[in-house]
């Protein structure tokens, strides 16, 4: 799952049972993922990181 919000796109995912992606170039930073008890899998900058990941 990609997305952009912990509390929406990263928490289905973590209730899913799925590698979690947050992209950083929506509305969550990375000082939300630091007070949330919800955790990527992984963190990117945005979208166009992806590529490098495959």
């Amino acid at each position: 799952m990609v997305g952009d919000r912990l509390y929406t796109d990263i928490a289905v995912a973590d209730q899913s049972d799925v590698m979690s992606i947050l992209v950083l170039s929506g509305e969550s930073t990375r000082e939300d993922v630091k007070t949330s008890d919800v955790k990527p899998n992984v963190i990117l900058e945005d979208l166009s990181e992806i590529t490098k990941m495959l």
